[in-house]
């Protein structure tokens, strides 16, 4: 669909060729002559009156035709490299999903010697209580926590934040944003201080409130 600007611009070309034969013919009465050579002098006159109008009529469609196509190129590239960002962003929640199966042996007064995956602790308070208090001071827990929970998180929130930084807040990213909040969600409710960005740029409270930004936005 033609916008107005094109609109106009194709009028005043067709008003300025308009404009050429009515000044030709009320010139010379507006007569058919049968005489060639008049016809000759009539198609040096046409040939000098229109050429520019119809070039710049001519470069204009050549210029929208470059415009349209440099327009469908970058929005190609964009697809591409949105597909791409989505694409790692799926991979680092493989890792996620994989990493959260990992086990771990707690004990304690309250649920005894259990073998437990820290994808428990999401669905059982108590296992969230017994796990995350012992990975505080407990030194393998500790790592095991960082392997299986910490790094995979982080991973995710690096994908994540660079994706949304480049092409706003997609569906995917929502998406993954909401699956994986309980994590530094639980990780803050137990004050561990291990989930957070490289030299301490990004704190564990800022990187929670990325993850619930969106929701509370919208709440």
């Amino acid at each position: 669909m033609q916008s107005k600007k094109e609109i106009i611009f194709i009028s005043l070309v067709i008003i300025l060729v308009v404009t050429a034969f009515a000044l030709y013919f009320s010139t010379f009465n507006g007569k058919l002559s049968h005489n060639p050579s008049d016809w000759g002098s009539f198609g040096s006159y046409l040939a000098g009156a229109l050429t520019f109008p119809l070039s710049i009529l001519s470069l204009y469609f050549i210029y929208k035709t470059y415009k349209k196509t440099e327009e469908t190129y970058q929005l190609e590239i964009f697809k591409k490299d949105l597909d791409l960002a989505h694409e790692a962003i799926k991979e680092a929640s493989n890792f996620i999903e994989s990493s959260l199966d990992n086990t771990v042996n707690i004990n304690t007064e309250s649920i005894g010697n259990e073998k437990i995956s820290f994808r428990d602790i999401n669905f059982n308070p108590d296992y969230a209580k017994a796990l995350l208090q012992q990975v505080k001071s407990d030194d393998i827990l500790n790592g095991a926590y960082r392997t299986s929970v910490g790094k995979p998180f982080l991973c995710l929130y690096d994908f994540l934040l660079s994706a949304e930084v480049k092409f706003g807040e997609t569906e995917t990213i929502r998406f993954y944003k909401i699956r994986y909040q309980w994590i530094i969600n639980l990780h803050n409710q137990f004050k561990l201080d291990i989930i957070k960005g490289p030299k301490n740029k990004q704190s564990s409270l800022e990187i929670e409130k990325y993850f619930y930004k969106e929701n509370s936005e919208n709440k």
